[in-house]
């Protein structure tokens, strides 16, 4: 410890704190992941938890002492203060000294020992963890004191970090929920709606402004139909990002595209006879990162050409300096 070193040489350690034990450490927490549906996020869930822990209890009972009494339990060792550790110097050579921290041989490097009628034993518990409506992925929930009793030190915590599972239908940012939703080219152009079920199980029909155009990517919202807001009686907001479903290739028929040119107006196409000099082409099907390829490739096979040609040829043409 520095304040130890400090105080050996100089009388004092930094800031001249007092080297005196304020009392005793808690214990490290103890850390469990609970991996919780977005379901039970949304409604709340109460969980019940078994663990086995370290506990002091008196001699002959099985129930752990009273928080209030956990420093009665156990006396500190006053040859290493707790610490379980002391600094011991040796000589080495004629002038020469060497400092080194050693387990204490006092506690065995504990700190502390029980005291008689008291002693340590392993204990099954349930712990009930409640999950509020709202909670987040990476949340902790702390059950203070719960964790192993050890001599020397106050009972540290047990620490269940919330991890939330994806969800086949909703994803979620925040209080917010999104969905994707398809339609298709005619709910699209004059409008859709559906029965949509919620996480709690209950459904909403949810339809689209009268007269409303929809394109793939639109995204479309209703208040108050996300995730509950912690603690509160608010909700976030239902996000909905609509996917247009087009008719597949050859699926329509010429008497149904004849009906289409009724409704929306012909197209704006030229004539279908050609010109004299004119030539009908084709679009066909093509994968965009091609584009721009060609050139490339017409660069690569010509440098491969005069490779050859140049170990074919033999002596080639010298150019001299004058």
């Amino acid at each position: 410890d520095m304040d130890d070193m400090m105080s050996m040489f100089f009388g004092g350690g930094r800031g001249r704190r007092s080297s005196e034990p304020s009392g005793p450490k808690k214990g490290k927490p103890v850390v469990h992941p609970l991996r919780i549906s977005l379901k039970d996020l949304y409604k709340g869930k109460t969980m019940r938890m078994r663990i086995t822990r370290n506990i002091i209890t008196r001699r002959g009972e099985d129930e752990p002492v009273d928080m209030e009494e956990v420093e009665d339990t156990f006396t500190i060792c006053q040859t290493c203060r707790g610490r379980g550790a002391v600094m011991k110097t040796r000589q080495i050579g004629p002038g020469f000294l060497q400092q080194m921290q050693c387990q204490c041989d006092d506690c065995g490097g504990s700190g502390a020992a029980l005291n008689d009628g008291f002693v340590q034993k392993k204990k099954r518990e349930l712990l009930v963890v409640e999950i509020r409506k709202g909670m987040r992925n990476n949340q902790k929930i702390t059950m203070r004191g719960k964790g192993d009793m050890i001599a020397g030190q106050l009972p540290g915590d047990v620490i269940f970090v919330i991890k939330q599972l994806n969800d086949d239908t909703f994803k979620r940012r925040g209080n917010d929920l999104l969905v994707e939703k398809e339609i298709s080219l005619l709910e699209a152009l004059c409008g859709t709606s559906w029965r949509m079920k919620h996480l709690d199980g209950k459904e909403h029909f949810i339809k689209t402004a009268p007269g409303e155009v929809l394109k793939t990517q639109d995204v479309k919202t209703v208040e108050d139909l996300g995730m509950p807001v912690q603690d509160t009686v608010d909700f976030g907001s239902l996000f909905v990002v609509f996917k247009v479903q087009f008719p597949q290739n050859g699926e329509l028929q010429d008497d149904q595209i004849q009906a289409l040119e009724a409704v929306l107006g012909p197209r704006s196409t030229p004539k279908a006879e050609l010109g004299k000099e004119e030539e009908e082409h084709v679009l066909e099907a093509v994968d965009p990162r091609t584009f721009g390829k060609m050139e490339e490739q017409e660069r690569g096979a010509m440098d491969k050409s005069d490779d050859e040609d140049g170990m074919r040829g033999g002596q080639g043409v010298q150019c001299v300096q004058q």
